[in-house]
């Protein structure tokens, strides 16, 4: 036998021409050197040779065979395992086959059988050394094929290793074998079975069909994996426990009964690029306390779970793919934690990932599409995060969150689902932050029964059934996220849930943007919502939300629209640009609209339906003169009441200073990022007003905080300063707590300074629209206002905005100290601390002038260095600072600071008037303060030029019902009414009356120029001077007695008039010392005289003086703040007087009959009103009260008749006097001066008041016919019309009347006229009664409803019953 004969073709060993070679063979006939291969062995033992011993084909029943170092034991020629004469090396008792514990030993090509007892040695041990097994068999009923143990690191290549009764190759200890090529199957045991340190290389072996895992570790062993295929166990594929840390590379694991990999214990193995496919259950499963790190590997077709994980395994997988798993593609359970990213989980049944109990693993960057179930089902307890990770086209929710699972998604694109994108329901919660989730079918996010999780800054879009949908009674938490395009709602909440809903972005809804209703509640602040194609916000069916600081606005239909009996709470909202109304209110709902602004609503601003009701107080609604601020589709008191408690409009020149304001802060950092007003790009016209807009490229940059700056800055420039300070403290915590996700801190200091800044400024406002400073307000204004300027200064870099942001800070910080010192200091401030602070910022204000500095903002230093010295004059005078030693006088050193003060101010005026005109608000304060230094340096009547005009720009600017406008009202009023009171009885009002009635009649009668002082408000001069008309009858007649000539009487008359000067004249003397009852009675004496003397013409004349003071009296009273019951008694006198003449003459007859007639009828007239208001005011001496309704009834009676055919101002008077005699019953009744005998006192009074408004509205028609409205007939109606509103339907109704009275007094009799002066009074009463309310409601939480208001036995209970008063 040659040595080209011997071993294999693969055979790594080095056949070596000088080794040894014997034969062995049981064979006689073979003469074989042995005949068993333990003699050779033996010999070899014994001669310390390197031997190969060549092995004949048959059985050889060995003892143990201790192989020697260097010995080769190979089969012969021909006699391989599978050939029909093979080598086979057999042992029967309880020892191996073989052992080995040296080196460079070789078997090749045997077939090693164990054929002794279950349970024996293994057939080949190989406790050390580097035993190399080729192409053997190994097989036998023992318990393990292959033991290799100690140190051992045999290589077993291209061998078959079956049937074993145990493991098919078991490796322990230290041992590091190399097993490569083998095929090792069929075995009870496991295929192989590593423990101990053991370690070793398996490469391409196949391990298929034993009865345990293909492959288990144990221990720490640390072997390597390679390209092996594993298949057709019993169990599992992989078994890794204990401490393994095996390499699993390339290895193609399939068709296992259980998992493909099975990782337990603390097992930490390396397993890259493997095929993990076809398993009857798992396909890697990693539990107990295992990590382990899985890359790149297929794991597919598995009948479980591709991967799964649990009790407190913590594996890393990192860019597998697990794709059409029968039970899911990634599932954790108990306490699994672990790193699953960049993975590929497609087409798996029930969930891509489910995460099951307590489970908390990090997913990111997964791809998870196109499965049968969820994309990711969390439950239980589950508590993982996923972030980064792609979960599209799944046919069930991409991912659904149940039970009481708490997960935290991430950054995650959620979409093209066949069902919803994000479900959350039962008792779940987590927290979703800046995922992206689009085209989910059945809605993109869905929270059901008590879910109470948390949306943060995520993107909603393109759901066909909606964006989020919240159902149950979740108590969800949606903050700052963009929720767009979505169909049905951007955000529906329904059923009793109870979301808090902050910052949000929902914008271009093919629906709604915020659907509320099925009794639903919640929360939602300073989201944005615009571009719906349906109402912009919904709230129906019995839903209760409180909206805070939103901006609905652009939306196709209404801003905010209730149905239903729907209720809740909206405060601070700005809701403008809607394309139907702004707020509708339909069914029976019944909100609460608090400090809002409504703006550019198409259908106008708020509109009730019949049943609607609410609460509205302190809203600012735009009325643009084309659409009512407030409609009513109803003529319930309901109309009444909404109108009653909102005022406010939002006049143009407000919208432009706004427009201005948001296009300064446009230069800020950010800038680009923040909510701005722009023009209308669909109105063509100036008074087209704005509408809200945006200026950025991306929806993520909006800033909802900006649109809180906005609503606060229009309710502090519509007067409610409280509501916008309290705004903005809401929205400073807002951004103190977390702010907008996406905000730097230096754009956040940018925030909290211009919030700050917006407070100094608006404090300031509120304290100057205040009938007196309070000493709190400006204290809180100087804080904020010290803060505003610390933050700007802190801000670096410091661009040109933030510049000019400190010099705005400044210049508060500089007002409000200033102010504050004028007050006497407060808190942690004196006097002299404030003046002190406030000089300091003027001075650094003044550092920061360059030649460049605008012409506004020069303007804005001489406007502060006026208030400054102005406010230290005020100190200096009350004695809060004091003056160093040596200084003059402090009344000298106080004029010379208000004479600086006033020279401050006009410059501030010429310089604001240059830049932005005289009607503006940064003019109009100059103005104001220029009348207050009048006033003190040159008199009161100095200031009322300024006050005047203040008050007129105003009105223009900041509307009628301004706090600010108020107060100018008031300052007005206050002195004109000190100029009036302050008048006395004048000649020259008389002299100049005679002048003006020579001009316009050719003569200068008494009464003609007693008309042009009554024209004027001069009551008591053209009394005085109609008196002198009965004074020259009376003289006459005496002197006729006497034998005075006629000529000499005129010539005494004419010397006595007062122009002349000559006081000595007995008539104008004894004028002069008669009071208005001493004159009655003189001439109430001429008209009784002797008829011998009395002149028919003189009679005449005293009878047409009586007619006339009977009304020069009336107006009198009427002018005065209080009806005077002397001056009304007198009247009634005169009008009864005339009536008497005027009767007489006309039963006389004679040619001049139609005249006296007429007479006669006016006479009628006014004894009606002047009697009427007499039994008004309680009746006199004379008169009861009812005997004054009864003759005034009856007067009035005789002039309808009179008047029947008359024109049709004639039947006005007489309209007008018979609503006057209604209203004054009514009056006297309430009163207790007349009593109600034939119904209820509260039904006669009622009665009466619709009675007398009926009247006064049919006077209004016809008189408006004749002269106009402009007409001081007309006017009387509209007086009377505005106060029976008043007393029927509260101020709010009457307001309208009492400030078109005012208008019309002011322009026909001027501003100075005691009745305009009336009417201004009224008006400016009943205002500040109106924001005092508005104050106490505001105080009141949870006020009544309308429908509780309307419950008040004095108030309408319902529509038929208001059918009845009308």
């Amino acid at each position: 036998m040659t040595d080209a004969a011997l071993g294999t073709a693969t055979s790594p060993v080095n056949m070596e021409q000088d080794v040894k070679t014997v034969t062995v063979s049981n064979k006689s006939e073979a003469n074989a050197d042995f005949t068993s291969i333990s003699a050779a062995l033996a010999s070899i033992r014994e001669k310390k040779e390197k031997t190969r011993i060549v092995v004949d084909g048959g059985t050889y029943d060995e003892e143990a065979l201790e192989l020697e170092e260097g010995v080769q034991i190979v089969a012969a020629p021909g006699c391989t395992p599978s050939s029909e004469n093979p080598v086979i090396v057999a042992a029967r008792a309880d020892h191996p086959v073989i052992f080995s514990d040296l080196n460079d030993a070789y078997l090749c090509n045997l077939k090693i059988d164990h054929r002794g007892p279950f349970g024996s040695m293994a057939c080949v041990v190989v406790e050390s050394g580097n035993l190399t097994i080729d192409s053997c068999v190994i097989t036998g009923s023992v318990s393990v094929g292959v033991l290799v143990c100690g140190t051992g690191a045999p290589s077993l290549i291209n061998c078959e290793i079956l049937q074993c009764c145990g493991d098919g190759i078991k490796v322990a200890d230290s041992a590091t074998p190399t097993v490569e090529g083998c095929s090792i199957h069929d075995n009870d045991g496991f295929g192989i079975f590593c423990t101990g340190l053991s370690g070793g290389k398996y490469f391409k072996n196949e391990v298929f069909a034993n009865s345990n895992a293909g492959v288990a570790a144990r221990g720490s062993c640390v072997g390597t994996f390679e390209e092996n295929k594993v298949y057709n166990g019993k169990q599992g594929g992989f078994w890794l426990e204990e401490e393994a840390k095996c390499q699993l590379i390339a290895n193609d694991i399939y068709q296992n009964q259980k998992s493909g990999i099975q990782v337990g214990g603390h097992a930490d193995p390396l397993v890259i690029r493997n095929i993990v496919r076809d398993g009857l259950k798992g396909g890697i499963v990693v539990h107990d306390h295992a990590t382990g790190q899985f890359l790149n590997n297929e794991i597919m077709r598995n009948t479980m779970a591709g991967v799964g994980g649990t009790d407190f395994a913590c594996p890393l997988f990192h860019s597998n793919i697990v794709k059409d798993g029968r039970g899911g593609g990634i599932v954790l359970h108990e306490n699994c934690r672990g790193i699953f990213e960049k993975n590929q989980v497609i087409g798996n049944t029930h969930a891509g990932i489910g995460l099951k109990g307590n489970s908390n693993a990090l997913f990111d960057g997964n791809y998870v599409s196109d499965g049968t179930g969820y994309g990711v089902w969390v439950q239980e307890r589950a508590v993982s995060t996923l972030q980064n990770n792609v979960i599209e086209r799944n046919m069930r929710a991409g991912v659904v969150v149940t039970d009481n699972a708490n997960p935290t998604l991430a950054m995650n694109i959620i979409r093209d689902g066949k069902h919803a994108g994000l479900l959350i329901r039962h008792n779940a919660t987590g927290r979703f932050r800046q995922n992206t989730l689009s085209h989910n079918a059945h809605g993109n996010v869905v929270l059901l029964e008590q879910a109470a999780s948390e949306l943060v800054a995520n993107i909603i879009s393109h759901g066909p059934l909606g964006g989020i949908i919240i159902r149950g009674t979740t108590t969800v938490t949606v903050r700052g996220n963009t929720i767009c395009h979505n169909d049905g709602a951007n955000i529906a909440v329904l059923d009793n849930s109870d979301p808090i809903c902050d910052g949000n972005v929902l914008t271009n809804g093919a629906g709604r943007g915020l659907v509320i209703m099925d009794r639903a509640k919640g929360t939602y602040r300073f989201n944005m919502i615009r571009n719906s194609e349906l109402a912009g916000v919904y709230v129906g069916r019995q839903s209760s939300p409180e909206l805070i600081a939103n901006c609905i606005c652009d939306g196709k239909a209404a801003g905010i629209l209730f149905e239903d009996e729907a209720t809740g709470k909206f405060t601070h909202n700005i809701v403008c640009a809607n394309q139907n109304e702004g707020v509708a209110v339909h069914g029976k709902a019944r909100p609460t609209l608090e400090c809002n602004v409504v703006l550019q609503g198409a259908h106008g601003g708020i509109w009730l339906d019949e049943n609607a009701g609410g609460h509205f107080r302190g809203n600012v609604v735009e009325d643009s003169g084309t659409n009512q601020a407030y409609r009513c589709n109803t003529a319930t008191a309901i109309e009444w009441r909404l109108a009653e408690r909102n005022t406010n409009t939002a006049p143009a020149a407000l919208a432009e200073v706004l427009a201005e304001w948001a296009e300064e802060k446009m230069r800020a950092p950010g800038g680009s990022k923040k909510v701005i007003l722009v023009q209308n790009p669909d109105s063509s016209s100036i008074e087209g007003g704005v509408a809200m807009a945006t200026q950025c490229s991306e929806l993520m940059g909006l800033d909802p905080s900006r649109s809180c700056m906005l609503v606060a800055r229009f309710l502090g420039d519509a007067g409610q300063f409280e509501d916008a300070e309290e705004l903005i403290k809401l929205t400073k915590s807002f951004i103190d707590e977390s702010g907008p996700i996406h905000l730097e801190p230096a754009m956040r200091g940018q925030q909290w300074g211009d919030m700050s800044l917006h407070c100094a400024e608006l404090l300031n406002k509120w304290a100057a629209a205040s009938p007196e400073y309070s000493t709190d307000l400006m204290v809180r204004a100087a804080e904020y206002a010290k803060e505003a300027a610390e933050v700007f200064a802190s801000i670096q870099p410091q661009d040109l905005a933030t510049i000019e942001s400190f010099a705005s800070a400044l210049y508060w910080v500089v007002l409000n100290y200033a102010t504050l010192c004028r007050l006497g200091g407060g808190e942690k401030w004196s006097a002299a601390e404030a003046s002190s602070i406030a000089a300091e910022a003027l001075g650094v204000a003044h550092s920061m002038v360059t030649p460049s500095t605008p012409p506004h903002r020069i303007a804005e230093l001489a406007f502060v260095d006026g208030v400054l010295c102005f406010c230290q004059a005020e100190a200096l005078k009350a004695g809060h600072i004091k003056l160093p030693e040596g200084s003059p006088p402090v009344d000298e050193a106080v004029h010379e600071l208000l004479a600086t003060s006033l020279k401050d101010f006009e410059h501030a005026y010429g310089q604001w008037c240059e830049a932005y005109g005289e009607k503006h608000l940064q003019t109009v304060k100059a103005i104001t303060m220029i009348g207050q230094l009048q006033s003190r340096i040159h008199g009161k009547e100095a200031g009322i030029e300024w006050s005047r005009r203040e008050l007129r720009i105003r009105e223009e600017l900041q509307g009628e019902l301004h706090p600010r406008t108020q107060q100018a009202r008031r300052n007005y009023t206050n002195m004109i009414d000190d100029k009036l009171r302050n008048r006395a009885l004048d000649s020259t009002s008389i002299s100049e009356a005679m002048k003006a009635s020579q001009a316009a009649k050719g003569e200068d009668s008494t009464v003609v120029v007693a008309k042009f002082l009554t024209d004027a408000g001069e009551f008591e001069n053209a009394e005085v001077k109609a008196s002198w008309t009965c004074w020259n009858g009376l003289t006459w007649c005496a002197g006729c007695a006497e034998g005075v000539s006629e000529k000499e009487f005129r010539d005494d008359r004419s010397s006595s008039r007062p122009e002349d000067g000559n006081g000595g004249h007995i008539c104008w003397r004894i004028l002069e010392e008669q009071d208005g009852r001493r004159i009655q009675e003189i001439w109430r004496g001429l008209l009784h005289f002797n008829a011998e003397v009395r002149s028919l013409a003189i009679v005449t004349v005293i009878a047409q003086v009586s007619l006339y003071c009977a009304e020069l009296l009336n107006k009198w009273a009427a002018a005065s703040p209080e009806y005077t019951k002397d001056i009304m008694i007198r009247a009634a006198e005169y009008a009864v007087d005339a009536v008497e003449v005027f009767q007489t003459l006309k039963e006389a007859g004679g040619e001049n009959r139609e005249k006296y007639e007429d007479m006669y009828g006016q006479s009628l007239y006014w004894l009606g009103l002047n009697l009427a208001t007499l039994c008004r005011l309680g009746g006199c001496e004379k008169w009861t009260a009812q005997e004054a309704y009864e003759h005034a009834n009856n007067a009035l009676t005789e002039c309808q008749k009179l008047r029947a055919n008359a024109a049709d101002q004639l039947r006005a008077e007489v309209i007008f006097a018979q609503g006057v005699l209604s209203f004054c019953k009514a009056e006297a009744v309430q009163a207790g001066f007349l009593r109600s005998t034939k119904m209820e006192k509260e039904a006669l009074i009622e009665r009466k008041f619709l009675q007398a408004l009926r009247l006064f509205q049919h006077a209004n028609q016809l008189w408006t016919g004749v002269y106009g409205e402009k007409h001081l007939e007309t006017v009387k109606a509209i007086t009377m019309i505005g106060t029976l509103l008043h007393k029927l339907q509260g101020p709010q109704a009457g307001m309208e009347w009492y400030r078109k009275e005012l208008k019309i007094r002011e322009e026909l009799q001027g501003e100075m006229h005691p009745r305009t002066q009336q009417a201004r009074r009224i008006y400016t009463t009943v205002l500040d009664a109106k924001l005092q309310a508005e104050r106490k409601d505001a105080e009141i939480s949870g006020e009544k409803d309308i429908s509780a208001d309307l419950a008040d036995p004095n108030e309408v209970r319902d529509n038929e019953a208001w059918e009845r008063r009308k």
